[in-house]
């Protein structure tokens, strides 16, 4: 029964397969994609498919995933990547992990957040906020509110045939055209509005490692300048997924989500020479390149329209 699964639009084969292994207790069959490209990783928990320059590593119910770069990176290094998981849950790179993917220094997307932090440390390194770095808030709790007032009505007028409440909506509007809420630059409380399971996310990530020194780049702005790192475990880099505990509360249809779909997209990692030590990826034009970046600042415009 499929339907009892609440199966989503944004998951993943294996995301899928892996709630009906864990609903079912069953003996699925897992997708790995790409055999070529996966003989360069070693899976540590969850599932991993490669396929079509896309890393997707599926977290276990209620747990983590993970994959490891079976060749060492030391030192200095320049990394990017697409990350296309959804806001809800931890899409993570650790970098300068041991032979057991722990230590060195990790940067995550975490519950749309942005974070650099050192395993031994229960404190951030760094921590950026993503709907303040995209230009929010955008509006102030009154306004939202009063704008809500208003949608209600107008879905009303344009929708119910009951000529009563029809008549009752367009009187309601026109009070509410009347009044006006306390802006953000009157002092209003700024509005945060709650986030959803199905929030989807595309975020370009550039990571440079020079010496103890990170610098972090996000959609091609620099965010995280010379933050001091901790001194390296080993060479390997581990790519993680993890779902958010308790994340009953962000989503409006779904009761739970236990599984999450970390998603790393052209993955190319080199020496800050340019020597290329790994890449799955494709090439973009510079075409495509402008395209992309035109969609991006299009989404950021669109968004603080509608709000």
């Amino acid at each position: 029964d499929l339907s009892r699964l609440q199966a989503r639009q944004y998951f993943t084969t294996n995301n899928l397969m892996m709630r009906i292994w864990d609903d079912t207790g069953h003996k699925v069959m897992f997708r790995l994609g790409d055999a070529s490209i996966a003989k360069d990783w070693q899976r540590l928990t969850g599932i991993t498919e490669f396929s079509d320059h896309r890393i997707m590593v599926t977290s276990m119910p209620y747990g983590t995933g993970a994959v490891m770069l079976k060749n060492e990176v030391h030192g200095d290094l320049d990394m990017t990547v697409m990350l296309q998981g959804n806001q809800i849950g931890q899409q993570s790179i650790a970098l300068h992990a041991d032979e057991n993917g722990e230590g060195g220094v990790i940067v995550e997307l975490h519950n749309n957040t942005l974070y650099i932090e050192d395993p031994s440390s229960s404190a951030p390194l760094f921590e950026l906020d993503l709907f303040e770095f995209d230009g929010g808030p955008y509006v102030s709790v009154g306004e939202d509110e009063l704008e809500g007032k208003k949608a209600k009505c107008r879905a009303i007028i344009e929708n119910d045939s009951d000529d009563a409440r029809v008549q009752e909506a367009k009187q309601e509007l026109e009070y509410l055209e009347t009044l006006r809420a306390l802006s953000l630059a009157e002092g209003g409380e700024p509005y945060i509005p709650e986030m959803d399971i199905d929030d989807q996310d595309d975020r370009d990530l550039h990571i440079q490692i020079t010496g103890s020194r990170m610098n972090v780049w996000l959609d091609g702005q620099l965010v995280a300048d010379h933050v001091r790192i901790p001194d390296a475990a080993g060479g390997h880099i581990v790519l993680g997924s993890e779902i958010t505990r308790d994340n009953e509360r962000y989503s409006q249809t779904n009761l739970s989500d236990d599984v999450y779909d970390a998603i790393f997209r052209n993955l190319r990692i080199s020496t800050p020479n340019g020597g290329e030590v790994y890449s799955y990826a494709e090439v973009l034009s510079q075409i495509e390149t402008d395209v992309k970046f035109v969609d991006r600042a299009m989404q950021m415009l669109g968004q603080k329209t509608d709000k």
